[in-house]
């Protein structure tokens, strides 16, 4: 397609600007503030786009920029310079709402082999029926081949910020993040002596009794300012997993863990600050 083609434009600060800006190129708009880039970029290009899509499928609602003419745009995408979500779920997809459209298309025209037939079948051409339980409405289609009953994927499938389509790993997030336990505790210090990197002062403090409550809870023998690395096991299993982990349960099968944090109901290093990662667990990243 040839060169987006812009003829006396005149909106906002525009004096009746004309030019021609190629297509599937990099084109940067400089100069002075207030003559006019933003205006030609998203008042007179994106909303003309826009305008122009939405007439295509009958409908209204943005208008005509003051232009003489303009010719070879499309529907356009705007990114806003400005954050307003930090979310590390927001994509481009998600920020231009193009994600939505896309998982749309998957639901409404995705095709699967079913497991039944194993044939490979199209959600358009299949019956579909709704099932409410509990409160939750659940879609089911029947194999246009073989008539097997199946939950229909739908739109939260294909969505990695839902329960149903998100990886059970890493939540959507696409990544895992661990802790590098020997980059963030030096065992051969004490806790009083700062063996973990990130409790300090009073936190340290608050934490470290806690702690020491729940080797008295189960009568474990703890001395002030021991090295991490002279701990047994019991002691770091404690330290690192917490009072609920399997290994103090297995050991101490007659003593209940302890309800209050005044009792010495310690959580642990990792499932307080890993997400449950186990000392066992190979941790990777720094």
């Amino acid at each position: 397609m040839s060169n987006i083609i812009i003829r006396g434009a005149k909106e906002g600060n525009l004096k009746n600007i004309s030019l021609e800006i190629p297509r599937k190129k990099l084109v940067v708009f400089t100069g002075l503030s207030g003559s006019g880039k933003s205006t030609l970029a998203i008042d007179v290009i994106f909303n003309e786009c826009q305008r122009q899509y939405l007439e295509a499928i009958g409908l209204q609602g943005i208008h005509k920029p003051k232009i003489d003419y303009i010719h070879n745009v499309s529907p356009a995408i705007l990114i806003s310079q400005t954050e307003s979500n930090k979310n590390p779920r927001s994509t481009v997809g998600t920020k231009t709402d193009i994600y939505t459209d896309l998982r749309m298309l998957y639901e409404k025209l995705g095709v699967r082999a079913c497991p039944h037939c194993h044939e490979i079948i199209s959600a358009a051409d299949c019956k579909e029926e709704f099932e409410k339980e509990d409160g939750e409405y659940t879609v089911f289609m029947y194999c246009n081949k073989c008539n097997y009953r199946m939950v229909k994927l739908t739109r939260t499938h294909y969505s990695y910020n839902t329960r149903e389509g998100a990886c059970k790993t890493c939540e959507g997030l696409g990544k895992v993040l661990t802790i590098n336990k020997d980059k963030a505790v030096n065992e051969t210090l004490s806790l009083e002596n700062g063996a973990v990197d990130f409790w300090e002062q009073k936190y340290k403090e608050y934490q470290i009794s806690i702690l020491y409550n729940a080797f008295r809870h189960y009568n474990i023998p703890v001395e002030d300012n021991t090295p991490i690395v002279e701990f047994t096991d019991l002691q770091k299993s404690i330290l690192y997993n917490g009072v609920e982990s399997e290994d103090v349960k297995s050991a101490f099968p007659d003593i209940k863990p302890p309800k209050t944090v005044a009792a010495g109901r310690f959580e642990g290093f990792y499932p307080r600050y890993g997400g449950g990662c186990p000392i066992r667990a190979v941790i990777q990243n720094n």
